[in-house]
């Protein structure tokens, strides 16, 4: 049987992952700065809220302000949906100093604070599709000698969270332009349940940019790259 799919309502997407992400899937969308990671999980929710679905935007980056702007230059208007509760935006802010131990200590505990503040729009909001911008943000407010295994540890129970309410989701990451790993925190990639990885190289006074769909579970995918754009109505892959 054909699993359930989540179409995306970027076009020429949703032709590669046989018709949209699997429901219920947690996905990656990975990318140096000014590749459209934000756009493209922004499109995807609009393309739910359109579609009735309820979506879900947790922030650690950005005010919910600067969110909404970007969206217009694309003609989403996002106070409409937040009016007919299809839309919510969250923003969390982290502090960044680590100058003592204490610092650490509440980095940590404010992680640990953030996965209960999820937990709780899950229940209470009920979102049938969830962006998380960006995991990055999430891990790198641990202690930075906290390990490998607590950062798993945190990562699997944010991804838990959101499979136990039935979402799908988007997670971002932002990538340096020669890296080698999927995400920041070089473990999201594994335990998504699809990567999507989005590139740009500037040529001349031109910008190429491609898409591969790296992972994807329950689904063919072949691995190509693909060119893609990004125009004034969003995301559009060629």
């Amino acid at each position: 049987m054909e699993s359930e799919r989540a179409k995306t309502g970027i076009p020429g997407f949703d032709e590669l992952v046989e018709g949209g992400f699997p429901s219920g899937s947690a996905v990656l969308v990975s990318g140096a700065a000014g590749t459209g990671k934000s756009i493209f999980a922004i499109q995807f929710l609009v393309a739910g809220a359109r579609a009735g679905e309820k979506g879900l935007y947790i922030t650690f980056e950005e005010r919910e302000k600067d969110i909404k702007d970007q969206a217009k230059l694309f003609g989403w208007d996002l106070d409409s949906f937040m009016r007919d509760r299809k839309l919510k935006i969250v923003s969390i802010k982290y502090p960044y100093l680590r100058k003592s131990a204490k610092d650490m200590i509440e980095l940590s505990e404010r992680a640990n604070t953030t996965l209960d503040r999820i937990g709780k729009e899950l229940e209470e909001f009920r979102p049938a599709r969830v962006v998380i911008d960006s995991v990055a943000t999430l891990s790198t407010a641990l202690p930075p000698d906290i390990g490998t295994e607590r950062t798993r540890d945190v990562i699997t129970a944010l991804l838990t969270l959101l499979k136990d309410a039935g979402t799908t989701s988007i997670l971002t990451s932002e990538l340096a332009t020669e890296s080698a790993w999927f995400s920041r925190d070089e473990i999201s990639e594994f335990l998504a349940d699809g990567i999507v990885l989005l590139k740009s190289v500037s040529m001349g006074n031109s910008v190429n940019r491609t898409l591969e769909v790296r992972k994807m579970r329950r689904t063919a995918i072949n691995g190509e790259t693909h060119s893609y754009d990004i125009t004034k109505k969003g995301v559009s892959v060629k």
